[in-house]
């Protein structure tokens, strides 16, 4: 990490917490869709129960189910877990830790690691989760991680695809700068600071940058890691932007 400032360095470790570092008044949540074991004294919520057509669901909902899982607002909270069908990887923390971090939960951090990490370590699993008893969670909604079309269309924020480059090749919003959600990645763990420093050469790191993805679930990996950098950094999802983009033809078509 040469060359990084104590700051940065800090926040990755402050962000991706280290299994050593996991304390006994910390809450695991498992958002894994699909896992057999879990880290022994998980919670799990899949990460598709905080998701709707592809999208977050509403704050109520979210937050009733956080609420019937037994979590608070004022929860320890280390987020762990895969998205199998998305080839594995983080995106299912990242996407989870966003929408914690939009409802103004403080304390939330994400794993770095898996069960098999947990596991060679010699540490306990377990192939069923917890139950605690049913909580009020209440929120402190904030919408600055969150981007909309009129900010996007602003000219004021960096645009970052962070899908395939064969999928930025068929098309983009205008003006984006490609850098594909597995440059941020060693395999499926996040990269150092020094090497997101590499990955993120070409931004501009004193204006505000979007990440988006078709639906922003990949996305969150790299707003995730801007996040770690340092960046003023937002999520954004390509379908809504084309969603945008069509209303607008047709309200030019039908004003004509």
């Amino acid at each position: 990490m040469v060359g990084l400032t104590d700051d940065t360095c800090n926040r990755f470790h402050e962000i991706m917490v280290e299994i050593d570092e996991v304390s006994s008044s910390d809450v695991l949540l498992d958002v894994s869709e699909s896992a057999t074991e879990h880290i022994s004294g998980s919670l799990t919520i899949s990460y598709e129960d905080f998701m709707e057509d592809q999208k977050p669901k509403s704050v109520e909902k979210i937050t009733e189910i956080l609420g019937q899982a037994g979590i608070t607002e004022n929860d320890s909270l280390v987020l762990y877990g895969e998205c199998l069908p998305c080839g594995g990887g983080p995106s299912a923390s990242a996407y989870v830790y966003w929408i914690m971090k939009s409802l103004g939960h403080e304390k939330v951090r994400i794993l770095n690691g898996y069960v098999r990490d947990w596991k060679e370590k010699g540490l306990p699993v377990s192939s069923s989760a917890i139950v605690r008893p049913a909580a009020k969670y209440i929120p402190q909604f904030t919408d600055n991680l969150i981007a909309d079309y009129e900010y996007v269309m602003s000219g004021q924020p960096q645009l970052v695809d962070a899908r395939t480059v064969q999928e930025f090749g068929s098309g983009s919003i205008p003006g984006a700068i490609s850098i594909p959600y597995e440059s941020v990645l060693d395999g499926d763990m996040m990269k150092s600071p020094s090497d997101l420093e590499k990955a993120f050469s070409i931004l501009n790191k004193e204006r505000p940058v979007v990440a988006f993805t078709n639906t922003g679930f990949k996305g969150s990996v790299v707003r995730l890691a801007l996040e770690i950098m340092g960046y003023d950094t937002r999520l954004y999802s390509y379908n809504i932007w084309l969603d945008n983009q069509l209303a607008e033809q047709e309200s030019n078509d039908t004003s004509e």
